[in-house]
């Protein structure tokens, strides 16, 4: 990608025009950075789903839905290549896209694929496989040495087996309370790239489809949540590309110390994990996770290292849709860690307190629209911090657009040299005065090997 240079004005003539407007630098930089972009593409995603099935021409009136319903400009980065069980894929092709998406049975029945595949995830690509796929596996099928990511300066894994994690951190408790099921880390989608500095490097989702619980998930919905995280990641790149070239223009220098009103957050992160309710061919509700793990310092306890995970959850749902209840729980799993502190507690108003006691040091609060109402059911005896977060108010959007921000402090088993603890979502939503009622669930471990 080419860096843009500008050149240097007088002094003279700078500072006149400061002087004549000092906001007309920020219009001047902003239109900059809307001619660059279109004159060059700040940032390109090609995306090849390859469907199982033939469909008819139903994937690509999604991927045309949601392509139209994008902002312009992710609209100029992001191109779509739908191929469907009667097209002709040539495996050789794949190196040409950033995204590939692949049924996972479909990759799992054909060698040359998965020689392919392992090449373009080597090479920077992003491949997603969908239809039902656990960790072990995807980094079995892309013979890549593990699937990672990481934050705060930590390495977090995530295709350690049960097996292999049990062998190192010991035995489970018997907690009578636990909330699991066997397939809580097979995930409908699991999208990964080696690339450590593309926002969004692992996704995951899992769909929940009301009324259709044994039948299989249609082929589009695996397409809708693809497209919704290649969309995310043109957004959040693009925005990252524009800010760049407005901090190297030299209007930058007079800009008023706030944001112009067409100007946009930036927040990129290194994973997301959604948990997706569906509905009569929709995504009516969905949760959205992401969390820190950090470790404290200076502890001065030989036998126990201290941890705490910070997350951030937020629910939505769609036009019509009220968001009922969100559900949170962190557990801390084996028999040698034990939970510290959980927070929040009770309580129905902003600001929600959250205070990890030393060696933490950690105490803020934070705000929630709307006010709902925050049920503390954890567990010191179990280990495990639990919460629901409701809108006893009426309402017609509930708890819509909540984010929750619950954290869970414990101390692991020195010796094992592996923090673990499991982190749960649910989302419950509701239509019609409550008469058409949904729910979504998503489980994904934290897990730091030091």
């Amino acid at each position: 990608m080419k860096k843009v240079v500008f050149g240097t004005l007088g002094s003279v003539i700078v500072a006149g025009a400061l002087i004549l407007n000092p906001y007309s630098m920020n219009f001047a930089n902003e239109k900059f950075g809307e001619k660059t972009a279109e004159a060059k593409l700040p940032y390109k995603r090609d995306l090849l789903f390859v469907s199982d099935k033939n469909t008819d021409g139903n994937l690509e009136a999604v991927a045309s839905k949601k392509i139209k319903n994008t902002d312009t400009t992710v609209k100029k980065a992001m191109k779509v290549s739908i191929k469907n069980k009667k097209d002709k894929v040539d495996t050789s092709s794949v190196s040409e896209y950033e995204d590939l998406a692949y049924n996972v049975e479909e990759v799992k029945n054909d060698k040359k694929l998965q020689k392919e595949l392992s090449k373009a995830i080597k090479n920077g690509a992003k491949v997603y496989l969908y239809g039902g796929v656990t960790f072990e596996e995807y980094k079995e099928l892309l013979g890549i040495k593990e699937v990672a990511i990481k934050k705060e300066g930590k390495k977090l894994r995530f295709d350690v087996s049960e097996k292999e994690e049990a062998k190192q951190k010991g035995g489970l408790k018997n907690n009578p309370n636990a909330l699991t099921s066997e397939d809580d880390y097979t995930y409908d989608v699991i999208g990964y790239t080696l690339d450590e500095k593309e926002h969004n490097q692992m996704m995951v989702s899992t769909i929940n489809v009301v009324g259709a619980e044994n039948e299989e998930v249609p082929t589009d919905y695996y397409a809708q949540e693809i497209l919704d995280s290649t969309a995310e990641t043109v957004d959040v790149e693009e925005q990252k590309y524009t800010a760049s070239l407005e901090s190297k223009s030299i209007f930058n220098w007079f800009k008023a110390d706030k944001a112009t009103a067409s100007s946009k957050i930036v927040k990129s992160s290194s994973s997301r994990v959604r948990g997706n309710a569906y509905w009569s061919g929709d995504k009516v509700g969905w949760t959205v996770t992401d969390w820190v793990l950090h470790r404290a310092s200076n502890d001065g306890d030989k036998k126990y290292d201290y941890f705490f995970v910070e997350d951030n959850t937020t629910i939505n749902g769609a036009s019509g849709w009220r968001a009922d209840r969100l559900k949170t729980d962190h557990d801390i799993p084996y028999k040698n860690d034990y939970i510290r502190d959980w927070d929040p507690g009770d309580d129905t108003k902003s600001p929600y307190t959250i205070s990890l006691s030393a060696p933490y040091g950690v105490s803020f609060g934070f705000n929630m629209s709307g006010d709902p109402n925050v049920n503390d059911i954890g567990s010191q005896e179990y280990d495990y911090g639990r919460w629901e977060v409701t809108n006893t108010k009426y309402s017609t959007v509930g708890i819509k657009g909540v984010r929750f921000e619950p954290h869970t402090s414990w101390r692991s088993y020195a010796p094992d040299k592996l923090a673990v603890a499991n982190v749960q979502e649910w989302g419950y939503y509701s239509r019609g005065g409550g008469g058409i009622k949904v729910s979504s669930h998503v489980k994904m471990k934290v897990s730091y090997s030091y």
